[in-house]
């Protein structure tokens, strides 16, 4: 039972490891964007930008969130 329920936690550590390195790259692709267009973007696609960037690197820390409290449970 022992090395079912952490074969489980692996798996699962490994989705959140993979969601929360999804989101980070999002967030850094949001970030480069600003970076290149700066300039030519408007106001309010620099904002809407900010807000993608903010959501996706709160979505990363909330899979690695996860993934550090099954560690401490552990």
């Amino acid at each position: 039972m022992k090395a079912k329920r952490k074969a489980r936690m692996a798996e699962r550590d490994v989705k959140d490891t993979a969601s929360e390195l999804k989101y980070r790259t999002k967030a850094g692709v949001e970030r480069g964007k600003r970076a290149i267009a700066g300039g030519a973007m408007t106001t309010r696609q620099k904002a809407t930008s900010v807000i993608k960037e903010t959501g996706d690197r709160v979505a990363a820390e909330a899979a690695r969130g996860r993934r550090k409290l099954r560690e401490e449970v552990e």
